[in-house]
């Protein structure tokens, strides 16, 4: 089932942005370490940077990159816990990249040991939404609660220009980022709404 929020913003100005603040976090944040994932190295930069916004978002997490950490390992066998033990690192992500496909791999330092192998299957010129599924699949790992990081968000934008107001109905991921217009009216949008299929939005 999709999951999606519904908000709704009101601009002035003919040209806006969305920005999306986290302004507090927890006091004791879980510590990550994410590595380069092995393979193709530009997907491996954007999944990483996109896996760890989507951590550092939610106000939970503190990332680690390899240039922060003791050692990098390149698999599991080269793995020394007590190098991460050192940081205070409570859990190390870590995987491969195969024909757009990504193997990912959760390690709890605490206990030394491996807590998650998954496999997300890309999709072409979807890596976005790829990381976002993965951001999820180490959410609910460490923490126990399902994320919210492949969610979307459905809002409608107001733009006033000659005193003339022009109505956009748009779509967006959970970081405010890949936004779609779906509709634009120069009547107000006030309920927009998902079909029970997900498949197209309704209005009223």
């Amino acid at each position: 089932m999709r999951k999606l929020f519904l908000i709704f913003l009101f601009f002035n100005q003919l040209y806006a942005e969305l920005i999306l603040e986290i302004t507090q976090g927890t006091d004791d944040p879980y510590r990550v370490a994410i590595l380069p994932f092995s393979g193709d190295t530009e997907m491996s930069e954007e999944l990483e940077s996109i896996i760890k916004n989507n951590l550092n978002r939610s106000g939970e997490f503190e990332t680690f990159g390899e240039e922060e950490l003791l050692s990098s390992p390149s698999s599991e066998e080269e793995i020394v816990f007590n190098d991460f033990k050192i940081l205070n690192i409570d859990y190390l992500v870590m995987g491969s990249i195969a024909g757009g496909d990504v193997i990912y791999n959760v390690f709890d330092i605490s206990k030394s040991s491996k807590i998650r192998t998954s496999t997300v299957f890309g999709i072409p010129n979807k890596l976005r939404q790829l990381a976002h599924y993965m951001s999820d699949g180490i959410y609910e790992e460490i923490t126990g609660i399902k994320g919210v990081a492949s969610t979307r968000l459905l809002y409608v934008t107001e733009e006033i220009f000659n005193k003339e107001s022009s109505f956009k109905l748009i779509v967006a991921d959970a970081d405010g980022l890949n936004e779609q217009i779906l509709l634009r009216s120069t009547e107000p949008i006030i309920s927009p709404s998902w079909s029970p299929d997900s498949k197209k939005d309704r209005k009223s």
